[in-house]
């Protein structure tokens, strides 16, 4: 325990704040969707949700009933907002003269001044939105206010939050979902019990990932979510989330095709905000830790989580470790039992469209001692217990639109120190193993992620990003210098586009360990929320070696040679439709001179994933 208190005692001191917390409001540069009534002086919102606050301040978006059109001078009125097109905006469900009193649209594009969007393009509106209702999504402007609501200013529009406004509703969000504004909700004693989910359809196929042309499979998935959020109080909520998936076999080249099949307890959690003059919050239960780019964490864990916000600095710390069994499937996997861990993140932003953040976490492993000798079954043997502990620090920032186009830039660095135990074993025909030998080593490693992205000033706003990621590697020899990733980690963000993807690969997907990566992408805006993006990796040991950590290629290194090979992404998404999202992804791949007698082969892949939000 020594060890945890000195971490959250470093993160304090760090934060130059006494605690952690939720934002229990909004803070200036956040994106937010909000929807809810206008009264002629305010926007009173019912309903806050958190946005991609990669996108250019500048852009909004409003959907509503028009209060009163003027055709000749190619304006309308949207509750509070002035909407001007021109010969440049596009029509979508609707022309010009449909345009009347009553009539819900939904209009996007630039903000010219406050209160006034220049609109880039028109859609019919959604007929379940409420002719009272306004729903606008854009950058906070400025804040003011304390205590149980808070005054905001969206687009120039004053916005009122509801008590916990920008925490309670933002928390089941997260940024692969999209879950409509209108979902279910039944009252329950005084409160809105909102129920909700969405249910997943995809196709996979995989081929030659042997890189011996013996390997080709297609299968086919479904999942369904089922997801209960009842904000109880002012300022408490639960969420209970249930899950259930089906993975089949369709085709094998071997011919031994096979399912499965299963129910998972998704997130269940209550949480507590308002404390300590509402700075404070507390969540306890299975709960999503996640961060942007998912470079340090995005995992569901058992864990009791703080938050704390003094603007312009964001906090939270975590203590979690996996209670039972997660999946009908069986137990925890061995590596995930009797682990625990303390994380946490220190986030300054010091500028509107800057920020930097402090990560860390500590993991101990408590499971249990092996000798060499002992006999146990395959299936529950942890070949590499570790207790390790990872910091590092985060840049980000992004430039307004100007003449030369937008820029966006990320930094990520991490070290990581500790010690592991590898355990080193024979099984028998009965799946018995018996621990043959362990070797206790310790481990310094580091990472560092950076890139930029430049998005031009014209038709379909195409983005140019350059990216390199390089973790330390080592030749084997006493302490180990290889980097490993925390373990909760996906690699999964966005450029500009609509969809997140793999940013170290869809096909390859290796961990950042001993390798480094070039990657550059061109990315282009289809539409308002269809995107299309080219992506390029190179790929390249830092110390050759025989394997690669988490690579999805099965086939062997050599050793000898440091070039894996280089892979070639098509990533499209559509998201234009309430309740529906499409996902079409190709990959291709061809290994270098680290695997030998197979460098030169090419690995396929493609996926097809459907969505529906409810």
């Amino acid at each position: 325990m020594t060890v945890l208190f000195r971490i959250a005692a470093l993160v304090l001191i760090l934060a130059g704040a006494p605690a952690f917390a939720a934002d229990a409001g909004a803070s200036a540069g956040q994106r937010l969707k909000v929807s809810g009534t206008w009264d002629g002086s305010i926007l009173r919102a019912t309903r806050v949700q958190e946005r991609d606050a990669s996108k250019d301040a500048q852009h909004g978006q409003v959907e509503g009933a028009i209060a009163f059109v003027d055709p000749a001078a190619g304006s309308l009125q949207i509750g509070p907002l002035e909407v001007t097109w021109s010969d440049a905006t596009t029509f979508d469900g609707i022309d010009v003269a449909a345009l009347k009193s009553g009539v819900i649209v939904q209009a996007s594009g630039e903000m010219s001044s406050p209160m006034h969007l220049e609109a880039s393009a028109l859609e019919a509106g959604s007929s379940e939105v409420g002719s009272d209702v306004v729903e606008i999504i854009g950058a906070v402007n400025e804040t003011h206010g304390e205590g149980a609501s808070k005054e905001v200013a969206i687009l120039g529009v004053p916005v009122m939050l509801p008590p916990a406004g920008g925490a309670l509703s933002a928390l089941t969000v997260r940024d692969d979902d999209r879950r409509p504004e209108d979902q279910l909700t039944v009252n329950v004693h005084g409160h809105p019990l909102t129920i909700g989910g969405e249910f997943g359809a995809s196709s996979r196929y995989r081929d030659n990932f042997s890189l011996d042309d013996t390997e080709e499979l297609v299968r086919a998935d479904l999942e369904a979510q089922l997801e209960f959020f009842y904000p109880f109080a002012p300022h408490a909520a639960a969420f209970a989330e249930l899950r259930g998936s089906s993975e089949s076999e369709l085709y094998k080249a071997d011919g031994d095709t096979g399912a499965e099949r299963a129910l998972e307890r998704g997130e269940m959690w209550v949480y507590i905000d308002g404390l300590w003059d509402e700075h404070l919050a507390l969540q306890i239960g299975r709960q999503n830790i996640e961060e942007d780019r998912e470079w340090w964490w995005d995992a569901d864990l058992d864990a009791i989580r703080l938050y704390m916000q003094f603007e312009p600095w964001s906090m939270e710390l975590a203590t979690a470790r996996d209670l039972g069994r997660v999946s009908t499937l069986g137990d925890l996997d061995p590596a995930d039992q009797d682990l625990s861990r303390v994380l946490g993140r220190v986030t300054w932003r010091w500028s509107e469209r800057h920020r930097a953040e402090f990560f860390f976490l500590h993991q101990n492993d408590r499971s249990p001692g092996l000798e060499p000798g002992m006999t146990l079954p395959e299936d529950s043997v942890d070949e590499e217990d570790a207790n390790l502990t990872w910091i590092g620090w985060r840049a980000t920032g992004k430039t307004s639109s100007g003449p030369a186009g937008k820029f966006q830039y990320w930094v990520d660095t991490a070290l990581v120190r500790g010690s592991e135990e590898l355990t080193s074993f024979d099984t028998d025909d009965d799946d018995l193993a018996t621990i043959e030998e362990l070797e206790h080593r310790k481990v310094r490693a580091w990472a560092i992620d950076l890139g930029a992205s430049w998005t031009l000033p014209v038709s379909f706003e195409p983005t140019l990003t350059l990216g390199y990621a390089v973790g330390s590697g080592d030749d084997g020899e006493g302490t180990d210098h290889t980097f490993r990733q925390t373990g909760l980690d996906n690699n999964n963000t966005r450029f500009r586009g609509v969809d997140r993807f793999r940013i170290y690969g869809e096909l390859l997907q290796p961990e950042l360990s001993n390798l480094g990566i070039l990657t550059a992408s061109l990315g282009m805006q289809l539409g308002r929320d269809r995107s299309v993006e080219l992506a390029y990796h190179r790929y390249r040991q830092q110390e050759p070696a025989d394997e690669l950590r988490d690579a999805r290629i099965d086939a062997d290194l050599t050793g000898t040679s440091r070039d894996v090979g280089e892979e070639l992404d098509l990533i499209f998404g559509l998201e234009q439709w309430k309740h529906v999202e499409l996902e079409l992804v190709g990959s291709a791949f061809r290994s270098g001179d680290a695997y030998g007698e197979l460098a030169g082969e090419w690995a396929y892949g493609f996926i097809a994933k459907l969505d529906y939000n409810f």
